[in-house]
């Protein structure tokens, strides 16, 4: 259905998610929270395969995490962050359970509960060799039929213990092209 829209951008993200991730394969049309997704043949059937997810990582350099601690300061009083932890080998497992069970952030936040943090905690966690990764896969919503899911989570290790933290998600309409 072309213009469904739906986000959770808690932190004001979406404006970095092209910065940080220029070669997507996805390309977004219409008015303000009338967007839709086009995605070319290739792409889809990508993400329609057994594998059902894609993923695009960004690791940061020292100045990159010092301009994302800035961002993540400026939103530090007005939101919470979803905090999921677990070993950094599962990582895309926990990836694909969250973004079949939950979609949005709206589901992390309910995954999360206690363990949410503050933008103001985020801030202090963005570092050198931090990754910005985003997770994107199809999903099948009753009333509109197939959607474009993108969760974007932020990864970084403290001491031993690896910590992935939802920052923006979102759901397209979506329209496919070429053959």
């Amino acid at each position: 259905m072309s213009g469904y829209f739906k986000d959770n951008d808690p932190m004001n993200f979406s404006s970095q998610i092209s910065v940080l991730f220029p070669k997507t394969g996805i390309s977004l049309t219409g008015l303000p929270h009338n967007i839709y997704a086009i995605l070319s043949r290739s792409e889809y059937n990508k993400l329609s395969s057994d594998k059902k997810l894609a993923v695009d990582t960004k690791v940061l350099t020292k100045n990159q995490a010092n301009s994302y601690a800035n961002l993540f300061r400026r939103a530090a009083a007005r939101n919470t962050i979803p905090w999921i932890l677990g070993p950094a080998g599962l990582l895309p497992g926990v990836g694909t359970v969250i973004s079949i069970t939950t979609s949005t952030l709206d589901g992390l936040y309910r995954l999360a509960g206690a363990s949410a943090i503050s933008a103001g905690c985020m801030a202090v966690l963005m570092a050198e060799g931090g990754r910005f990764t985003k997770y994107y896969s199809l999903a099948i919503d009753p009333s509109y039929g197939e959607l474009l899911v993108i969760m974007v989570f932020y990864q970084v290790s403290i001491g031993k213990e690896n910590r992935m933290y939802g920052v923006y998600s979102a759901k397209y309409a979506l329209k496919v092209e070429g053959s």
